[in-house]
């Protein structure tokens, strides 16, 4: 879940800046990677979305994910976590060096200690 406190004041007066008033969070406690959401998917590059996320990773954990094009060639790899509170590995499209990624169908392999999952991701023009 993810939410938005507006209007925020803090106790000397300061206005609290929106990127600093939201929080993501769960309801319960997750232990495994079967309940990975990604989001967008499919992502429109035309439309300026330029990240694709990856969230309700279990918390204190550490892994990998590999993202994979079509034809089975590695395109992006990265260690990731531990999670603490916010659960939330942005995937920026870029490949392993620093390119934007084209239109296509990717595959992403995520490893957490003995749980992985795979799916698909769609990039469209």
């Amino acid at each position: 879940y993810k939410l938005i406190i507006n209007n925020i004041i803090d106790s000397n007066g300061n206005v609290v800046l929106p990127q600093l008033s939201t929080i993501h969070f769960n309801l319960t406690d997750i232990t495994d990677l079967s309940k990975l959401v990604v989001y967008p998917n499919p992502t429109y590059l035309r439309n300026g979305d330029n990240e694709i996320n990856f969230t309700n990773f279990p918390l204190n954990s550490r892994g990998s994910i590999s993202i994979y094009n079509k034809s089975g060639d590695l395109v992006f790899t990265q260690k990731i976590g531990p999670f603490y509170g916010i659960d939330i590995f942005s995937w920026d499209l870029k490949n392993n060096n620093g390119q934007k990624v084209s239109s296509g169908v990717y595959f992403y392999v995520i490893n957490m200690g003995t749980s992985e999952k795979k799916g698909k991701i769609a990039i469209l023009n």
